[in-house]
């Protein structure tokens, strides 16, 4: 779902936003209410929220058709990935395939971060090998 107006500007946020439950980021917002992002998982939330989505966490676990992601961006599920200073090509490939609660939800939180303008199918295939 791709939200026309930035959270921070939606109807649904404003009660949230103004009692200090959520935190507004740049454009959007960042909802820990379900459980606190760690540090690296609050950079990427940050990252994410300032362009105008709502970042919202999901709680740890297991859901009916396994784990859980991270996040919802807008109502998307998104694994957040992070790589340490000097990463190379087979960690980047490693972190893209630890399974998830959706197979591709790493690469739609890459393609929404870099704005990479690959379908996610070309995207799967380049960092799979």
């Amino acid at each position: 779902m791709i939200a026309t107006r930035s959270a921070a500007e939606r109807v649904e946020w404003e009660a949230p936003l103004r009692r200090g439950e959520v935190d507004r980021c740049g454009l959007g917002v960042i909802d820990e209410r379900a459980k606190k992002f760690s540090p690296a998982e609050r950079r990427i939330a940050e990252y994410l929220a300032d362009k105008g989505p709502a970042v919202v966490s999901v709680s740890e676990g297991f859901g009916a058709c396994g784990r859980t992601a991270d996040a919802r961006v807008d109502g998307t599920p998104v694994e957040f990935k992070s790589l340490d200073r000097g990463a190379g090509d087979q960690t980047v490939k490693a972190a893209l395939n630890i399974p998830g609660p959706d197979p591709d939800s790493s690469v739609r939180a890459l393609r929404r971060v870099f704005a990479l303008p690959l379908p996610q199918t070309s995207l799967l295939s380049h960092y799979r090998g």
